[in-house]
């Protein structure tokens, strides 16, 4: 896959790169959940709040993107 750096309407801000994807293990999603809460603040606990609330911990998966 092609992944770039992107602002927020999805318009590319950087050069693309190849990229490989893997879905990770359930257990990751703690982690995942305590990284998205730090680099998006009040915002991303929020967020974390509303997935738990829908089962996200068991429901969600996490994705590592890695440059190939």
């Amino acid at each position: 896959m092609t992944v770039a750096q992107c602002d927020r309407s999805g318009n590319p801000k950087g050069e693309a790169v190849e990229a490989v994807a893997a879905i990770l293990d359930k257990s990751a999603n703690p982690a995942t959940y305590d990284l998205i809460g730090k680099r998006y603040g009040l915002l991303g606990k929020t967020f974390n709040l509303f997935s738990k609330l829908r089962g996200g911990m068991n429901k969600n998966v996490t994705i590592e993107v890695k440059a190939a």
